[in-house]
């Protein structure tokens, strides 16, 4: 009754199985396949493995689709030497071991009728080249708000563009992203696709093939999914990445935008899976990209721009940043800090949690920190005041010992920072700002910021003001508590 032993009951005899199976083949082992060994444990309650074998000619099948068939219809696992697959199928049944040869035998007749089917959905799809199939797409509906899957192709078409553009793609790739953006979703209506929704993409991949596109177009087709769940690979080439960018940034815009926002726990269009996505690759790719650009970029294809939307999705996006940061060991404090100065650019707020993660294991962390929000917090009271800080500081208003020292010491600093903002090396900068603790301690103990005279307060406070928009980059240390 216990399903733990179940499922440790399953892979003791898949372990059994796959040493009998090396002595025929020393490479062949048992595809793992997590979600389909879950459901097996919740399918029996006594589960005895077999294994049988199929006729040698399915073999000419797609590797995909074999695993699909034996997965989805028959609940088997797939076997394969790493290489390519092998005509075996390992199934579970309910109880012992008794008449398990009927057993194997029952289910490999079934399995010879289900490839024949895919061998026949398979020539079938081959009759037409892909770009022959995609205005079927008009045909087929995405959502009623959001139309047919055609009209979700062009929009990726003209998203997917300006993207390459906007990251400054070679002409090469640009090509390579519309023609796969055009033929990505043709393969949904294949005799293939419909049996096995699983293939979407899989096999767009394999008929661009066998229609002689491009092998690095059809790469980009196979990629245009990915991560379809969590654990799942990233897209590896620009064109695959750029478009599996494109495609969940429309989707989840287009959902929005059609009022499918997912609340509590209910998320049936997977929304989490997409934005998670969108967050993975732009962080595995080191795109500089700015979100409100994505967003914004797809809601003018809906025919909208200031809605609301845009910060809908923008602040669904930050839930999925959060738990990356989350990831990486940053604290809830820090994570708060980091996000409040921003986080359009992803690749930037995960630097700049990394380095406030780092730089919080200083001993001097909690005397830095005091000394900034102290000069944040003036700052802060200034702009509740309605005064207008000017941009400049005039060296010659300087008069205190204290505030010269400073803007002396700011002075030197300050070209190395604004390279080492550029290069996002925020530990470096952070470690370079923390040296004005003591000349920041200094200055609010011998000068009196807010003075009555008008112009050496505002002089003042323009001291403070260029020192701390270079501190608030990084983060709002007021959400720090030290201790």
């Amino acid at each position: 009754v216990d399903p733990e032993e179940r499922k440790k009951l399953i892979l003791r005899q898949i372990k059994k199985i796959t040493s009998s199976l090396r002595k025929k083949c020393p490479q062949a082992r048992i595809y793992e396949d997590e979600n389909l060994l879950e459901e097996l444990v919740y399918l029996v309650e006594y589960p005895t493995l077999f294994i049988g074998e199929f006729d040698q000619r399915f073999l000419s099948l797609p590797q995909p689709v074999l695993k699909a068939c034996l997965r989805d219809y028959q609940k088997h696992f797939s076997v394969g030497d790493g290489k390519k697959s092998l005509a075996y199928f390992v199934g579970v049944r309910e109880g012992a071991q008794d008449h398990l040869e009927e057993v194997v035998e029952g289910n490999r007749r079934v399995l010879n009728a289900r490839l024949t089917d895919a061998m026949f959905f398979l020539e079938e799809d081959k009759k037409a080249p892909l770009d022959k199939k995609v205005p079927e797409l008009k045909e087929m509906i995405a959502q009623e708000k959001l139309g047919s899957y055609y009209d979700k192709t062009m929009r990726l078409i003209k998203l997917a563009s300006r993207i390459a553009s906007h990251l400054e793609q070679s002409g090469k790739i640009k090509e390579k992203v519309k023609e796969a953006a055009y033929l990505c979703k043709a393969d949904l209506v294949t005799q293939m696709v419909k049996e096995f929704p699983s293939l979407h993409g899989l096999m767009g991949q394999e008929y661009a093939l066998q229609s002689g596109k491009d092998p690095e177009v059809a790469q980009a087709i196979l990629e245009h999914r990915m991560p379809r769940f969590s654990g799942d690979g990233l897209p590896r080439t620009e064109a695959g990445a750029i478009l599996a960018l494109t495609d969940k940034i429309d989707t989840l815009v287009g959902s929005f935008w059609a009022g499918f926002i997912p609340s509590g726990a209910g998320d049936p269009w997977g929304l989490r899976r997409e934005a998670q996505g969108i967050v993975e690759i732009i962080l595995d790719k080191e795109w500089g990209i700015s979100l409100d650009y994505l967003i914004r970029g797809s809601l003018k294809l809906y025919g909208e721009e200031t809605t609301g939307i845009d910060l809908k999705v923008k602040e669904f996006l930050r839930a999925r940043i959060v738990g990356i940061l989350r990831e990486r060991q940053i604290t809830t404090e820090q994570v708060k800090a980091v996000l409040k100065a921003g986080f359009d650019n992803v690749v930037d707020v995960v630097k700049r949690g990394d380095a406030l993660r780092s730089a919080a294991t200083r001993p001097e962390f909690k005397e830095e920190v005091i000394a900034i929000v102290r000069l944040v917090n003036i700052l802060k009271q200034a702009e509740e005041w309605g005064l207008r800080i000017p941009d400049h500081v005039k060296e010659e208003l300087l008069e205190e010992k204290e505030e010269r020292n400073l803007y002396r010491h700011w002075k030197k600093i300050e070209p190395q920072l604004e390279k080492l903002l550029r290069e996002q090396d925020y530990l470096q900068v952070y470690q370079i700002l923390s040296t004005l603790t003591h000349s920041i301690h200094d200055f609010f103990e011998g000068v009196l910021v807010m003075s009555e005279d008008k112009n050496l307060k505002l002089n003042r406070l323009s001291l403070l003001n260029k020192i701390g928009k270079t501190f608030l980059s990084i983060a709002d240390f007021t959400e720090l508590q030290v201790k």
